[in-house]
């Protein structure tokens, strides 16, 4: 059995996000949620919250200890262009990065 959740257009940046999905792969669903509750960086709260609607995908009577993260990639979005002020009263563009995130349980391990 497996169920999958995406988050899209996530406002955090793919490679801050793939950081915290390198510390919750191939672990219980059990462990991934003790280990994004004491985790520091702000982007394990998107993460926590992929992984909650993925595990509630699976179903009312699943076991946390029993349900496994079998993939959870992370891929680029859209770039938001924004301005900021420059010298000589000129608008210097950057890019605000966005991100898709994919979690996929599975009740056996990889």
């Amino acid at each position: 059995m497996e169920s999958k959740a995406i988050a899209r257009f996530v406002r955090y940046s793919p490679r801050k996000v793939n950081q915290i999905l390198g510390l919750i792969r191939n672990k219980s669903v059990q462990d991934a949620f003790t280990t994004l509750s004491v985790t520091l960086k702000v982007s394990s709260e998107v993460v926590e919250k992929t992984l909650k609607s993925a595990f509630a995908n699976i179903g009312k009577n699943a076991d946390p200890k029993n349900i496994f993260i079998k993939e959870a990639s992370v891929g680029k979005g859209v770039f938001l262009k924004r301005f900021r002020a420059g010298p000589m009263g000129r608008g210097m563009p950057y890019r605000r990065k966005t991100c898709h995130l994919t979690i996929i349980l599975s009740d056996k391990i990889n």
